[in-house]
């Protein structure tokens, strides 16, 4: 391990930022669809590294993914290339990146990117791995990675410097992240619509990402449906009869919502399915709201009868029913026969009556759900005379 300071170092170093202002050597570039996730920047002390003196680093990574990390360090004479790994705790290695001797500067930060990104966890500790494929016997030609303590990063991250427990080197993880684009639509009513009826749609365009996208979201009612007018209509939207379009940024960890009613326009016991869709820079998506239309109950009046004259009379609706599971309410009237009848219960399923005099008697039965739609059933009920017959007994 290298003394705490570095005197012999000073000089090297400030010829090293000179270089950096005065013959304007730039640093390597972050491409721009990088962004810093973790990092620890103080330099004020540095440990030395070669092929067989790994040095090693925990963080814990937000993104799910690393595409560059960048260290600090001070190189001395001509000590060879540097090899950077990812690293689960456990050792295993996930990457592992070469730096070129000449690609190092004397004293600054240096760039290793992966070939491709690295999968990993967010919230897990992960290790980065720093070593060189030369011996360096001589201070002349070491590598030293800078760093601080105590620690300004993770104080349940460790080090390879069990002597140092409070240690942190110097070093930038990068990682590439997308807009993250949902797309809900919803319908309310969401179940059963009256025929006829209006509804509202809404559609919320969220993006739980860290980057902002312009984004195009289209919606073109279906038939059976039609626009009726807007409840919350953002900038950026147009709209052209049954089409409607809207076009604009969609800010990180914000939501664009348009809310609009329609009216039903086509026939009982439709489904109507409306779908939404989108379109961002990398990411394309839809969604579906559907909802049905009340459908017409169905009045059962039950059979025709006959009935003797004086003899008790149950009519019987109970064969009604509603296609939508709604409950029914029933409501019987005489429309034919003489003289007009007393129900017992004109609102009941199955209402009776005493058949005191003879004719054909007729009732309507309505039935109606509970949006006001009704179908209508008749039934005729005939009472005859009562007629008695004694056997003929023949006597001698």
């Amino acid at each position: 391990m290298e003394p705490r300071t570095f005197t012999g170092y000073t000089f090297l170093a400030c010829l090293a930022w000179l270089s950096v202002l005065l013959l304007g050597i730039a640093r390597p570039a972050i491409a721009q669809s990088e962004i810093l996730d973790q990092s620890q920047t103080e330099t004020d002390y540095g440990f030395w590294f070669e092929d067989d003196v790994i040095r090693w680093q925990e963080f814990i990574p937000a993104l799910d993914n690393i595409t560059s990390v960048e260290l600090f360090i001070h190189k001395s004479g001509n000590p060879g290339n540097v090899i950077v790994e990812i690293r689960t705790t456990d050792g295993t290695i996930l990457d592992q990146e070469t730096i070129v001797e000449a690609d190092v500067p004397v004293y600054d930060w240096v760039r290793a990117e992966f070939s491709a990104p690295v999968s990993v966890s967010p919230g897990t500790k992960y290790r980065i791995y720093v070593y060189s494929d030369t011996d360096s016997p001589s201070t002349d030609n070491r590598y030293n990675w800078r760093g601080t303590t105590p620690s300004t990063y993770c104080s349940t991250c460790d080090t390879d410097l069990e002597s140092w427990p409070d240690y942190d080197y110097a070093f930038k993880t990068y990682g590439t992240t997308s807009p993250i684009l949902a797309l809900q639509k919803s319908v309310t009513p969401t179940n059963i619509v009256s025929y006829h009826g209006s509804i509202t749609y809404t559609l919320a365009l969220t993006n739980v990402g860290v980057l902002s996208d312009t984004v195009t979201l289209t919606d073109t009612l279906p038939a059976g449906v039609t626009f009726g007018g807007w409840v919350n209509e953002p900038a950026g939207t147009i709209r052209s009869g049954q089409a409607i379009t809207w076009t604009g940024t969609v800010t990180a960890g914000e939501a664009v919502t348009l809310v609009f009613t329609a009216t039903h326009s086509g026939d009982y016991g439709d489904t109507i399915t409306n779908t939404a869709y989108f379109s961002g820079t990398d990411q394309t998506g839809s969604s579906v709201a559907t909802f049905g239309v009340n459908q017409i109950p169905i009045a059962d009046a039950g059979p025709d009868q006959t009935v003797a004259q004086g003899n008790l009379v149950q009519l019987d609706g109970s064969g009604s029913s509603d296609p939508d599971g709604h409950g029914l309410t029933y409501g019987w009237t005489q429309i034919g026969g003489s003289p007009q009848l007393t129900l017992s219960d004109s609102a009941a399923i199955s209402p009776t009556f005493t058949a005191a005099d003879t004719s054909v008697f007729t009732f309507t039965l309505a039935v109606t759900d509970s949006f006001g739609l009704a179908d209508t059933d008749e039934v005729a009920i005939t009472i005859e005379e009562y007629h008695l017959y004694l056997p003929l007994v023949w006597k001698q």
